[in-house]
């Protein structure tokens, strides 16, 4: 092995993944996002005017007509609520265009050369304040032009169905808020909303004329009293003017850097690399974790039947690549707003189950207040009794818990929220005749046929149980519930299944092509089953049977059949099904759109490229499981494993070099690796042993070898290579050289290949 040469320059490698315009993006799917986690905006060119547009968007600017309002009829009530636009209007006509987006700074740097000269403009939307600035410079004769235009203030699945005629979205009565007030004071622009209630939202921009160009800073607030909401946004404005520029932007700098830092993936194929890379991106501009939580685009809304939060996959998927990734800051937007709206999730469930339980419905929109139709004969097609949505979120919580074992976090929130949660399914269970619980009718996110024994909320029931009674075991605490979730668990009717695989439910088996795998969470992510324990055959079955009705397969189909087959250690059918996602789904600047645009499914493809490299499901932590045979080389750094483990891991030429585990925890450790017999090179701080596992040959041949890994204690790193080499390893991983899409760029330029006419349209 050869010591590297240099650290790793993060500057020099985030540059090999900026995106890159050489012609005018021209709508929402080609252009550039910038965010904070509150404010965001999408900067394209106006094929009309000609003008630089920046969209702006702010992801609690909620309406507030009814708060009372539930389910569907709350995306009308108090949807999310679209803002408006700048224009930045050039004075001679554009000649060429180009633009970049820095990744690693999240600046956007661009120049339009006109006939009067050229305009260069630099944006970027402060890394921790609820700010953006537009620096601009004109060459030549040229100048300047700025204008807002206000957005109706309306819901945008009224305004869907209004464009699309699609009626059963349309609210004949329905009227937007009134038309916004514009005015200017003292060199401020300010666009006045009015909602209900004395409440609003203002956007507040002010432009200082420098000696070539100018300045420009602006925000979006929103407020239960309107005027005091202005006049402070219009101080807040003001003094950002009294600030040191330079010092603004190097703070802003500083942050990117630290969280791109905390981990790193190096991948053989530049147009995943790069990829991957974007979604890190993404995710930090759509949440923190003091912010809302994800919804279903982030803060970037265009019009969409969807102006809301979507509790069945969307929130699961959209978060799903930030456990691995070690970015768990960001998950925390999660678990703050589940305990921050515990009282609307008790509401939601019926009265005589308040006492000991919460649930979440489909979609929400301003409050968590939606009423979950009970389980039993008097739901229909319409009436989701989902009861599983809550569960399904607070495994990803457990993930959070898993890669950091904070004891704190697992006793003041997650086991007391997972344990309402189950309560909820209690109140319904029934043992029958055949000595087994059963669930009577619920449903399956859009399958809309309920059925009893629904594998969607009978493997969450159970992964829910397991949970709590691990949990409840190591615990000093007595459980009073410990021994009936045990008899329940041990009783628990098995899923319904048939010669072909998993069934909806009972009695409902999967006949009609549906994008959603809910039907398969015992598979994935929820490992309740698995190619590892006896039960390849039927998971095989089971998403052959779901792939071979491909009408309604939509994005999110393809990635989580390729996390299934990655969990199977089959990288290169894993790979395959991935990159169905870039042939007919993926947009030029990695967005995504089904009937409008979501931001979940780009996300979730991120987290299957994690799994092809590192996997910690189940007993075992396993690196390079699951990697193509086309992927030679690959580097990981600091990723996250369940039991609070930091991996490191370098591959060449198909082989791993070595292996880095720093444990936080001091938990119990198996390592599955293609290393034969690997040695402990360096530990630091005390004895680590390795000792080989006896396995089965066809599961080693595909994932590899298992160890046991003893002596690595809480606050411990060891590093693990092929013996012989101990004392040549330098566990510093680097980027590997790409054989595939060397010199793919995201973006619009002259070579992107993709039917423009059929993506720049009005949505």
């Amino acid at each position: 092995m050869e010591k590297p040469s240099e650290r790793l320059n993060w500057e020099k490698f985030m540059a090999r993944h900026n995106l890159i315009w050489s012609k005018p993006p021209l709508c929402w799917e080609e252009g550039a996002f910038l965010g904070n986690g509150l404010l965001g905006l999408l900067v394209y060119l106006d094929p009309d005017s000609q003008g630089l547009t920046l969209e702006l968007g702010r992801n609690d600017v909620y309406d507030n007509r009814d708060l009372s309002s539930q389910g569907s009829e709350s995306l009308y009530q108090n949807p999310r609520l679209p803002i408006g636009k700048l224009y930045l209007a050039p004075k001679g006509d554009i000649r060429s265009f180009s633009m970049e987006l820095d990744l690693y700074r999240a600046t956007l740097n661009g120049s339009m050369e006109t006939e009067e000269g050229g305009l260069d403009f630099t944006i970027y939307i402060y890394a921790d304040r609820p700010f953006f600035s537009v620096e601009t410079v004109c060459r030549g004769q040229e100048a300047e032009n700025w204008r807002f235009a206000p957005a109706v203030s309306e819901s945008p699945r009224q305004r869907y169905g209004l464009e699309h005629g699609d009626t059963t979205r349309i609210r004949p009565n329905y009227r937007p808020n009134p038309p916004a007030e514009v005015m200017e004071k003292e060199g401020q622009h300010i666009i006045l909303q009015r909602i209900s209630d004395g409440a609003g939202y203002v956007t507040v921009w002010q432009l200082q004329q420098l000696e070539k160009g100018g300045r420009m800073y602006a925000t979006v607030n929103i407020g239960e009293q309107i005027h005091r909401l202005l006049a402070e946004t219009e101080t807040q404005i003001g003094a950002l003017f009294l600030e040191d520029p330079v010092a603004q932007y190097q703070s802003h700098c500083r942050w990117w850097a630290e969280y791109y830092q905390q981990s790193f993936v190096s991948l053989p194929d530049r147009r995943m690399e790069s990829f991957y890379w974007i979604q890190m991106y993404k995710a930090a501009c759509a949440t923190r974790s003091d912010a809302l939580v994800m919804d279903n685009q982030g803060p970037w809304l265009v019009t969409t039947a969807w102006p809301g939060t979507w509790w069945n996959l969307n929130v699961q998927l959209a978060y799903s690549p930030l456990y691995t990734a070690n970015r768990l800051s960001l998950c925390e937007s999660v678990w703050r707003n589940l305990q921050g709206h515990l009282p609307d999730l008790i509401a939601n469930v019926p009265p005589h189950c308040r006492e000991d339980s919460a649930a979440i419905h489909t979609t929400t929109t301003r409050t968590y207040r939606s009423d979950c139709p009970p389980p039993g004969k008097d739901n229909g097609p319409t009436a989701f009794a989902e009861i599983g949505n809550l569960t399904w979120v607070l495994h990803g919580c457990w993930l959070s818990y898993r890669m950091t074992m904070d004891q704190g976090y697992l006793r003041n929130f997650l086991y007391p929220m997972l344990r309402r949660s189950i309560s909820y399914y209690l109140h319904y269970l029934e043992k029958r005749e055949d000595g087994c619980y059963h669930l009577p009718l619920t449903s399956s996110p859009e399958y809309h046929e309920n059925c009893e024994d629904c594998n969607y909320n009978l493997s969450l029931l159970r992964w829910g149980l397991e949970t709590l009674i691990e949990i409840s075991e190591k615990s000093p605490v007595w459980e009073p519930m410990l021994s009936r979730w045990k008899e329940i668990l041990s009783h628990l009717v098995d899923y319904p299944q048939d010669e072909d695989g998993y069934l909806i439910g009972s009695g409902v088996k999967y006949r009609k092509s549906h994008r959603h795998y809910s039907h398969l969470l015992m598979i994935y992510p929820l490992h309740l089953v698995s190619d590892e324990d006896g039960h390849e055959a039927i998971i095989r079955r089971s998403i052959a049977l779901w792939q071979s009705l491909p009408e309604q397969l939509l994005g999110y189909s393809f990635t989580g059949a390729a996390s299934m087959y990655a969990c199977m250690g089959e990288g290169d059918r894993a790979l395959e099904s991935l990159q169905r996602l870039w042939s007919d789904f993926l947009k030029p600047n990695t967005l995504y759109k089904e009937a409008g645009p979501v931001i979940e499914t780009p996300l979730a493809a991120a987290q299957t490229l994690q799994e092809m490299l590192l996997q910690s499901w189940g007993d075992r932590v396993r690196v390079f499981p699951a990697m193509p045979d086309s992927w030679r080389d690959a580097a990981f750094g600091n990723l996250a494993a369940e039991g609070g483990f930091r991996v490191s891991a370098q591959r060449k030429d198909g082989k791993t070099q070595w292996i880095q585990i720093e444990s936080l925890a001091g938990e119990p450790l198996l390592l599955q690796t293609d290393i034969e017999q690997p040695v402990v090179a360096a530990p630091q701080g005390g004895m680590v042993t390795v000792t080989p596992l006896e396995q089965e040959a066809a599961l080693e041949r595909r994932k590899g070898k298992l160890y046991r890994i003893e002596g690595l204690k809480a606050g411990m790193t060891a590093v693990f290579c092929p013996g012989g080499f101990e004392g040549k390893v330098y566990p510093q991983p680097l980027p590997v050289d790409a054989v595939s899409y060397a010199d793919y760029r995201y973006g619009v330029g002259e070579n992107t290949i993709y039917n423009r006419e059929s993506l720049c349209f009005s949505i």
